[in-house]
């Protein structure tokens, strides 16, 4: 027993002293040298003026080690410290400070028993950057991350949790921000044969931050709890997918709760013939309001060969929903359609045209004059202003903007109060950095309609050729709704809407243009959008490249119903920019962009320039940047300049 005991203990230890190589202690990575400077002014049609200026010196070492402790499968870990020394000296019109501090950035990242089903993973990162929330505004960031994930990977069930630990100082253009995020995150899937899966959510996410916009504080805290369960079932010619979700979400301004159920079974009778059932269930409360809903839909789709594609449906919905003293129950069933066609043209292009249609009778009984809609969706409009208009007419208030289930902050949007219904205008720097695109939820009170009953049909049509090898296309849209209600109380939408437009892309050409024309029961308008762009190459090491894009919409006078103003907005954008590359370790960037907005009581001018500078001369690094940003609105404006030369020495 002895020995085999001791040729048991010497196999460990040769295992061991096999995998276990020469220690390496941690080394110098590299020294560096950080230079900013920057210079601000902010100035009102009101006489207020504030100019402040700002210099920054911060040496620092990067110190690197990627080792493990006592074996790799215990502990393997890669750090880097970049402990360092900052020196500010900051001044405005009334005061001058001074101001040093040790700083100690840098990043961990180490996984813990990592041949394990239940290996742990740690992350640490601390850093100051440079951040852009879009090409005219941009800010100083020093963030600090922590967090660790964790679960266990094998079994019927694999399941995972992750938490994160987030603080971020945002030194801004008009704001100040500083947040704090805490995030529990549990994820868990189940796979089956057949593709069948199972996956179940959940997150919890507490965000606070204070926001100082204008010499004015703002403190938001937002806390929200999300359960996801879906299922997915397969069958030999059918299809079931569930899903199961729960919003508890509250906020400074507003809470609120979701409950929504959807159910959806999918059934093969051809190869070329599919029919679906859909049903879907939502509770809502928060603020005040309660609203449950639930929706129905049966219909058929059909696909002839590949040219022709076509659908029909019935569905139906029950609504029930309060907000304080008022009440609504509506009952709304309808039936719908659609039809597709493709057909190759030849060599040279493609037709595609649709239609579709659909026709809903509601019924409903109203008490009170007030109605709450809450989470209302809208997409940020991709390009010219970042405008949206609300749905729904006869506003009162608008009492929360949540971009990510987080409330925005004053100062990210505006209430545009002009036109009925209401406009949102949307900006980029904040905390929530909304950009073009973006999905928004909108939580406003209006007036209700009266009980009664209401028909609506609409329908949509639409033709496109491609042609020229896919490298252009013209297409044109018509689409119109039509609304019938048993009393002139009733305030409805008739829509009449055409668009037509064409686009080429040509090598590094780029060239679209759009026209819509709008008539409808409250407000009339036309648009006419254009895009152009072009990029190529000066030299066998330069680039060179210009974005355009203008946008013009006329409200004709009278138009429409309601109080709208008679006015032209307008929208220009302006972007060129230009690279060299010269060698490997030799690299310059220049870029310039001009914004013009006109119109909707709202004007603004924003002009940005940056340029870049890399070198590297052996194990020396040099980066060398300067930006100039001047945003002028229509009651005040801003400028501000700023340098950088970041310096390191590799080892």
């Amino acid at each position: 027993g002895f020995a085999a005991g001791l040729q048991r203990a010497l196999g460990q230890y040769a295992y061991y002293d096999m995998v276990q190589p020469e220690l390496r202690a941690p080394r110098l990575r590299y020294i560096k040298m950080d230079v900013e400077a920057d210079q601000s002014s902010y100035s009102t049609r009101l006489g207020g003026k504030l100019d402040s200026q700002r210099l920054a010196l911060t040496p620092g070492l990067g110190i690197g080690w990627d080792y493990f402790l006592y074996h790799p499968a215990l502990l393997s870990f890669s750090f880097l410290a970049e402990p360092g020394y900052t020196w500010q000296h900051y001044e405005n019109n009334t005061t001058s400070q001074q101001s040093d501090a040790t700083l100690l950035n840098g990043n961990f990242t180490g996984l813990l028993l990592r041949e394990k089903p239940y290996a742990v993973k740690l992350n640490y990162a601390r850093a100051h950057d440079d951040f852009h929330y879009d090409f005219f505004s941009s800010a100083t960031v020093d963030s600090e991350t922590y967090g660790l994930s964790s679960g266990y990977r094998e079994g019927p069930v694999p399941v995972r949790l992750a938490f994160q630990q987030t603080h971020v100082e945002n030194a801004g253009f008009s704001q100040n921000t500083i947040s704090d995020q805490s995030v529990l995150d549990l994820q868990a899937r189940s796979e089956r044969k057949k593709q069948d899966a199972t996956d179940l959510t959940y997150q919890f996410s507490l965000l606070n931050y204070d926001t100082q916009y204008k010499r004015v504080s703002f403190d938001t805290e937002n806390s929200y709890h999300h359960v996801s369960l879906t299922d997915s079932e397969h069958f030999e010619k059918s299809i079931l997918t569930s899903a199961l979700r729960y919003y508890d979400i509250s906020s400074t301004r507003s809470s609120s709760s979701d409950l929504n159920l959807a159910l959806s079974f999918g059934v093969e009778h051809a190869p070329h013939l599919h029919s679906f059932y859909n049903y879907s269930f939502a509770d809502h409360s928060g603020n005040g309001s309660d609203a449950v809903q639930h929706y129905g839909m049966a219909g058929l789709q059909h696909q002839l060969y590949e040219s022709l594609a076509s659908s029909l449906n019935v569905h139906g919905a029950i609504l029930n929903s309060t907000f304080g003293a008022s009440s609504v129950d509506s009952l709304a069933a309808g039936a719908g359609g659609s039809l597709g066609y493709t057909k190759r043209l030849g060599a040279w292009g493609r037709l595609s045209m649709g239609n579709s249609l659909g026709y809903d009778v509601t019924d409903q009984k109203v008490t009170g004059s007030e109605l709450f809609i809450s989470d209302e969706s809208y997409t940020v409009p991709a390009t010219g202003p970042m405008i949206i208009r609300l749905r729904s007419p006869r506003e009162i208030s608008v009492s929360s903007v949540k971009k990510n289930n987080i409330e925005l902050s004053p100062g990210e949007y505006a209430v545009l109060k002009t036109t009925d219904p209401w406009q949102l205008q949307f900006f980029s720097a904040g905390p929530n950095n909304v950009q073009p695109g973006d999905t928004v939820m909108v939580s406003y009170t209006l007036r209700s309609n009266p009980s009664g009953s209401f028909a609506v049909f609409s329908d949509n049509a639409h033709i496109s050729v491609r042609f020229w090898q896919n490298r252009a296309e013209i297409y044109a849209r018509y689409s119109f709704t039509d609304n019938h209600a048993d009393s002139s109380d009733f305030l409805l939408q008739n829509i009449q809407q055409f668009e037509a437009g064409a686009n080429v892309e040509w090598h590094g050409l780029r060239l679209q243009g759009g026209y819509t024309d709008l008539h409808s029961t409250l407000f009339d308008y036309q648009s006419l959008t254009l895009s152009e762009g072009y990029s190529m190459a000066v030299s066998e090491h330069s680039t060179i490249g210009i974005d355009l894009s203008q946008q013009w919409n006329m409200y004709p006078p009278g138009s429409g119903t309601s109080t709208n103003q008679a006015q032209t907005t307008s929208f220009y954008n302006f972007m060129a920019h230009y690279e060299w590359h010269p060698t490997g370790a030799l690299s310059w960037r220049a870029e310039v962009g001009y914004q013009q907005q006109r119109g909707s009581g709202y004007d603004q001018n924003l002009f940005a320039a940056r340029t870049y500078l890399n070198w590297m001369v052996g194990k020396l690094e040099m980066h060398l940047g300067y930006e100039h940003e001047n945003q002028k609105y229509t009651a005040e404006s801003r400028a501000r300049d700023f340098a950088f030369l970041r310096m390191r020495r590799n080892f």
